[in-house]
């Protein structure tokens, strides 16, 4: 399985491209609600870091659908609203259920964002326990992003063009559904919750 996903890896390298003009992307990344995509995240067998320093797998979070996303904590704008969205998502999900969801953000900043970093971030966003905060190595962040269909490029400034993704994964790892954009329809992610 990570050979196929080595070879997804290079081939969505060499077809896609990010470009310097926008900070962030605009591409359609869009799921149907309910399509399932092949393979499991927990399959992923990398180990992450958390805030303080915590060893963490995203297979931890296998009882129930889990959120996920990826930004950068000196983002300035885009990320900020990302995490906007995904409290109004977790809001929504709660008030359907009764229950917080897990949300998962990972930093494709390896190099900044430290596990002491995201533990200040996390605090200055005013995230509560069931947000995760990943730190991780710059090759499986590039993986992980490859398999959420979130682009990403560090410009010379040190920010990033990226895209602006919130996958729903299923208790099994799989992403039932994705929203592209800031402020879009968070329905495909409620329906499939």
């Amino acid at each position: 399985m990570k050979f196929t996903i080595f070879i997804f890896l290079i081939f969505y390298m060499t077809i896609s491209s990010c470009k310097e003009e926008s900070h962030h992307l605009g591409t359609d990344h869009s799921l149907p609600s309910g399509v399932q995509t092949q393979g499991s995240l927990f399959e992923l067998d990398e180990n992450w870091t958390l805030p303080g320093n915590q060893t963490f797998r995203l297979a931890e979070l296998k009882e129930k659908p889990f959120l996920i996303s990826m930004f950068y904590s000196s983002c300035q704008s885009v990320c900020p609203r990302i995490i906007d969205d995904l409290k109004r998502i977790s809001g929504e999900i709660k008030k359907k259920t009764n229950q917080s969801p897990k949300i998962v953000l990972v930093s494709f900043d390896p190099e900044k964002d430290t596990p002491e970093r995201l533990k200040e971030y996390h605090s200055k966003m005013k995230l509560d326990s069931d947000w995760y905060l990943l730190h991780g190595k710059e090759e499986q962040v590039r993986t992980l992003s490859v398999i959420l269909g979130i682009n990403y490029k560090k410009l010379g400034s040190g920010d990033f063009n990226h895209s602006a993704i919130i996958s729903l994964i299923s208790k099994e790892g799989n992403i039932l559904t994705r929203v592209e954009g800031i402020g879009a329809s968070i329905d495909p992610i409620l329906n499939g919750y």
